[in-house]
């Protein structure tokens, strides 16, 4: 009895782990809800495509539209197109018969946001006139009132509008495009029109802008001006400087049938007569020229930017007279007292002009030792430095020295670059 009753609970826990391992390897094999992916949130009369991803049996799927869009072509596959109407809700449907997949849609509301665009540069002169384009972010039920700004202060204006020329009527092209007629007038500046009672179409939802502001042409009857720049703007024969030309605003070629380029050119003060073209830099307003000074001559080069001309036809020759060529080597001269351990030197530069300022060499060598013979022998005497030297100024400074006889040598360089034969003195220390 007890062996069957031992064999019987053997039986039940067997039976209950049995069933336990059953219910473990479950699973569950649907409907599945599908996922669509796409826009949320489009403009009225606008399509875009949504999906599903890749799945096998495309053609199984079959999307519909509830609400104001249609299925634009297949309505089967992993994806689709949709194209919307007007401004409401729509819901987004993908089935195979099994699984499932909904999304919803908001065919939002448009604002007729206006925008400007002009031939060209967008600049005209004193009687000029061109095409002002505005085009709205939404089609317009009616057309809206315009007319120029001649009160309202405004974010572009600070305060006080520029009035100037005139503007012509507004001139429909479509529902959402319009032009108008501006001509420029008198002074500088850059006037504005106003839009009112801009109003959507029902599509777009019905939406009001009371009133919109808008640039036309800016009027620009100034000529374009540079700044000139010269790295170094002294320089000697041969010297390569780096001239940099700084405009007011943008510019381009004043006659490009001829030559499409800003061009520069040198003369005078020696220099051989020569014309290059600037080349532009990443800054609109920025042209360089690297110019190697040609000529042996002394004074103020004449340097001209030409054949520029601003976006509104404004034409410009720029001079500069700050580029000076200095061939002449600077004369020195200088005194030597002589002390118990030591002897004081005075050093002069000569000729310079009076802001310019110069470099003194000088090398103190042993009476009976070798002269240097260039500069680079400066170093091996047994004192030796160099002295920044400003016009007609004396430097002065001890040389410390054990007694004994020496001779001293001088060199003196200019700003730009000019060196003054070697000089010598002696002198002895107690």
């Amino acid at each position: 009895m007890k062996n069957k009753l031992s064999i019987f609970i053997l039986s039940l826990i067997t039976a209950v782990l049995f069933t336990a391992c059953g219910d473990d390897d479950s699973t569950f094999n649907g409907p599945f809800r599908l996922n669509i992916a796409g826009s949320s949130e489009v403009r009225p009369e606008s399509t875009h495509e949504y999906t599903i991803g890749d799945f096998t049996s495309a053609d199984s799927y079959t999307w519909t539209v509830s609400g104001p869009a249609t299925v634009s072509g297949s309505a089967t596959g992993n994806t689709v197109s949709i194209t919307f109407g007007e401004v409401g809700d729509v819901v987004i449907t993908v089935t195979n018969g099994t699984d499932t997949g909904t999304f919803g849609v908001e065919v939002a509301n448009t604002e007729p946001t206006v925008s400007v665009s002009y031939n060209g540069g967008g600049t005209l002169r004193t009687g000029e006139a061109d095409t002002v384009f505005f085009e709205f972010d939404a089609p317009l039920a009616l057309d809206p009132s315009f007319a120029m700004n001649t009160t309202d202060s405004t974010q572009f204006n600070g305060g006080t509008p520029f009035v100037s020329g005139s503007l012509g009527p507004l001139v429909k092209v479509d529902a959402d495009s319009y032009y108008a007629i501006y001509t420029a007038g008198d002074g500088n500046g850059t006037s504005e029109a106003l839009f009112q009672d801009i109003k959507s179409t029902a599509t777009y939802g019905d939406v009001n802008i009371d009133s919109a502001f808008v640039k036309l042409y800016r009027v620009d009857n100034i000529a374009p001006v540079a700044t000139i720049d010269y790295s170094p703007a002294l320089a000697m024969d041969s010297t390569v400087i780096t001239v940099t030309v700084t405009f007011s605003e943008l510019v381009m070629a004043a006659n490009p049938a001829v030559d499409s380029s800003l061009l520069i050119s040198f003369a005078n003060a020696g220099v051989a007569t020569e014309t290059d073209t600037l080349i532009a830099t990443e800054d609109p307003l920025v042209y360089t020229y690297q110019y190697t000074l040609n000529g042996e001559g002394n004074g103020q080069v004449e340097v001209i930017v030409s054949n520029i001309a601003d976006l509104a036809g404004n034409t410009s020759e720029i001079s500069s007279y700050e580029l000076v060529a200095d061939n002449t080597a600077p004369g020195i001269d200088w005194y030597i007292d002589e002390f118990t351990g030591y002897a004081e030197v005075g050093f002069i530069l000569l000729g310079m002009g009076p802001a310019e300022a110069g470099t003194g060499y000088y090398a103190v060598f042993p009476s009976g030792a070798a002269a240097p013979a260039s500069l680079e022998e400066f170093e091996n005497g047994v004192v030796s430095g160099t002295k920044q030297i400003n016009a007609g100024t004396y430097v002065i400074y001890n040389v410390p020295l054990e007694a004994g006889n020496y001779n001293i040598y001088f060199i003196g360089e200019d700003l730009a670059g000019n060196m003054s034969p070697i000089s010598s003195d002696s002198f002895t220390v107690n």
